[in-house]
């Protein structure tokens, strides 16, 4: 049986969703329809005419999602999903999943979820500490993972899943594929070139970032940083570089396309961030797309030992890691890396090594469409 898959998901064209983008090309003979519910206006040739229409007066009213998710919506999803005649449902993020709970079970489709870390954040808040999910968000969460199968985007998401009650043989972890160099060389300079690329939130740690690059500049660091990224701590650090008086070392393109990413990544040599737990709405790096690029693209990661990338990420083997919120040994790590030329080489190999091992993109998007079509032959 040839997959039919029908993909649906909140974005497609968003800059931190390029994964997405990705999956969408290495599957693109098996996706028979997809509709993605985007509040931004963006649609795609297959994305539900109805629904297009339903976004723009949500964008223009700012309606409740009771609006959002009524039955002419949903009852257009399930005719969609039927006149493609898809064997496989593959829906990204849980907490859209679970919104969309009556259509599952009208089309007695088999689905497959896709977990990204924030959806199952079951404690998640917002920027100003009120509660993200309901009460009840986390039943319905294991009430859909019973009849479906979950894929998590790395194992400290599977194992959250698990500990709040998701069968074990429900979950299978599965790791995005990503662009991978098979030289590390660099051009020379005399100045260690970082690079923190990712949204301007609080548990990427930017603002940590910036102030712990200060720090080791104070103690004789000769090195640049470009933070490239948008968020809503984007202008915040860009005023405390002023501060911290560095704001001639540090460079803030902003959000970048993909192909600006792909060259900020080959002009520098070390990519810093500093993963964290954020205080305020609990949520962390599950997995960290822009870490997995950076061993892709030869670069030795400077971080927060935490979550996520802590799975993937070896001390002294393809990174430096420091405990989270420790800014004097993220300053003492840059300046390990940035003053040994010799072990930012070494850390540089070992980064080509374990990406071709764990994120090969053919590879990975084969094993990706093996489990998509075992789910769909399960039934």
């Amino acid at each position: 049986m040839e997959l039919r898959a029908y993909l649906v998901a909140h974005y497609f064209n968003r800059s931190s969703e390029l994964w997405l983008a990705r999956i969408r090309d290495a599957m693109q003979q098996y996706i028979c329809g997809d509709a993605y519910f985007d509040t931004s206006g963006s649609t795609s040739s297959n994305t539900l005419s109805l629904m297009r229409q339903w976004w723009s007066l949500v964008r223009k009213t700012r309606l409740t999602d009771d609006f959002i998710f009524a039955p002419p919506r949903r009852r257009a999803l399930v005719s969609s999903v039927r006149g493609a005649r898809a064997n496989l449902v593959y829906c990204h993020y849980v907490n859209l999943a679970t919104r969309l709970d009556s259509c599952w079970r009208s089309l007695r489709t088999p689905l497959a979820v896709h977990c990204h870390g924030y959806d199952v954040t079951f404690d998640l808040k917002n920027a100003k500490g009120r509660r993200r999910y309901s009460d009840g968000y986390l039943q319905r969460v294991v009430r859909l993972s019973q009849y479906s199968h979950m894929i998590a985007n790395s194992d400290f998401t599977r194992h959250r899943l698990i500990e709040h009650g998701i069968a074990e043989d429900r979950v299978t972890t599965w790791y995005f594929g990503v662009p991978i160099t098979r030289t590390a060389t660099r051009v020379s300079t005399d100045l260690v070139h970082f690079l923190y690329l990712g949204r301007f939130v609080g548990f990427k740690g930017p603002i940590e970032t910036l102030r712990a690059f200060a720090l080791a500049v104070s103690r004789g660091l000769r090195a640049r940083l470009v933070m490239a990224g948008g968020g809503t701590l984007f202008n915040e650090c860009r005023n405390l570089a002023i501060r911290l008086r560095v704001d001639h070392l540090v460079d803030f393109p902003g959000v970048v396309s993909a192909a600006q990413g792909a060259k900020l990544f080959g002009e520098s040599h070390v990519f810093t961030a500093h993963t964290r737990q954020d205080p305020v709405t609990n949520q962390c790096e599950a997995f960290g797309v822009a870490f997995a690029e950076a061993l892709g693209a030869g670069l030795p990661v400077v971080t927060g030992r935490h979550a996520g990338p802590s799975t993937f990420l070896s001390h002294e083997h393809n990174s430096l890691l420091f405990p989270p919120g420790d800014i004097d040994a993220h300053a003492e790590s840059l300046m390990r890396i940035a003053n040994d030329s010799e072990l930012r080489s070494q850390l540089s190999q070992n980064a080509i090594a374990t990406a071709a091992m764990r994120f090969d993109p053919d590879k990975q998007h084969a094993i990706l469409i093996d489990l998509l079509s075992r789910i769909a032959r399960a039934g």
